[in-house]
Formats: C-alpha cells, structure tokens, sequence
C-alpha cells in the first residue's frame, strides 16, 4: 500500500512546488477595480462589526448583480457599489481563528472558459490567507 502513495504525494509535492502565473495576464483594471471594492468592504466591514458584532459574508458578488447573495443567517446585504468589470467576480469570506475574527475578499477573474485566476486579499490574523493572482495557464 505504501508504493500507492508515493505517486500521489509527490504530484502534491510538484503542485505545491510549482509557482504559479503572476499578474502579468490579469487586466490591471481588474486588480484596481478589487483594490478599490476591497476600500469598500473594509469600510463596511468595520461598520457591521461595530454594529452587530460580526462580519458580514457575500457569497457571490457579480459587478452585473443588483443585489449579492448571502448566507440564510444574515437580514440582509448591502449593495456595496461594485462597478462593472467584465470576467470578475467577487467573494468575502468570514473566519473565526484562535486569534479572532477576519475576512477574507476573493477576486475571481475568468480570462476564458479554462483559464481563471484568483486573488485573495486578508483582513484578520490569519496573514497565510492573502496572496496575490494565481492560476492561469
């Protein structure tokens, strides 16, 4: 059973190892526009923790869409003002860590149908979660 594994730990091995595509296929009107929507977020992030205790998730956040999607334990969530951007999408995730609470906001860039990059932008303790675009080609 051992000589089973050993394939499969070093093709984990090799994508793990592997550096992924940069920035350089990413429009940079894309990285501007995740920029500026993160501004957003944080703002609204801050208000809703002063407010209610807790961040606020968006599980799907489409510059065409009039209004997010969020998860059945939230009253509701705010339109945050994303202007449109062709291909990108955007997600905010909440965590409870051992040092407190955070977010995360995702970007989603679809250059085609078999090429999607993402970005991870963090706001919390867990400072492993932010890395700039990966995936591509």
């Amino acid at each position: 059973m051992k000589k089973r594994l050993v394939p499969v730990v070093v093709a984990i091995i090799m994508l793990i190892a592997t550096p992924a595509s940069t920035q350089g296929s990413v429009p940079p009107g894309v990285t501007t526009l995740m920029d500026n929507f993160d501004s957003g977020v944080a703002s609204a992030q801050a208000a809703n923790m002063a407010a209610y205790g807790r961040y606020m998730q968006y599980l799907r956040l489409s510059p065409a869409d009039a209004s997010p999607a969020c998860p059945n334990d939230q009253a509701a969530c705010p339109v945050l003002g994303v202007p449109p951007v062709r291909n990108a999408d955007f997600v905010v995730n909440v965590y409870l860590a051992p040092d407190g609470w955070g977010y995360e906001v995702v970007g989603i860039y679809t250059a085609t149908t078999s090429v999607v990059y993402t970005r991870t932008l963090n706001h919390g303790p867990e400072t492993h979660r932010a890395h700039d675009w990966t995936g591509g080609e």
